[in-house]
């Protein structure tokens, strides 16, 4: 499917329009001639692939700061539509951060065994 680059503030988006490039794949005209109105096509493949490279680069991130870049992510027309997914996101991420400490401790009560 074609990308279309999007400037997401005229959306009331925060972000740039490179997010854009990952989420809105493609336009539907509902309805015919002038009267059709455009709506914008959310990819769940692609916020998935980009949450994953966010918490990759932001290896210290928060949960408050993985919730701030999901709602970036999601078009406000589609935001309800797809709160769950988000919601999903957080506590799979919520799972994330409570193995991160759990190997920490590991490792730290490993190191004092030496």
């Amino acid at each position: 499917m074609p990308q279309v680059i999007l400037d997401l503030a005229e959306l009331g988006i925060k972000g740039s329009k490179i997010l854009a490039t990952c989420h809105v794949t493609k336009t539907v005209n509902e309805g015919s001639g002038r009267s059709g109105v455009n709506r914008i096509m959310f990819d769940v493949n692609s916020f998935k692939k980009s949450v994953k490279e966010w918490i990759r680069v932001n290896a210290d991130g928060t949960e408050i700061d993985l919730r701030d870049y999901c709602d970036e992510l999601v078009p406000a027309q589609q935001y309800q539509a797809n709160q769950w997914l988000i919601e999903q996101t957080l506590s799979w991420y919520r799972h994330i951060l409570e193995r991160r400490v759990e190997e920490g401790s590991d490792f730290e009560s490993e190191a004092g065994e030496v």
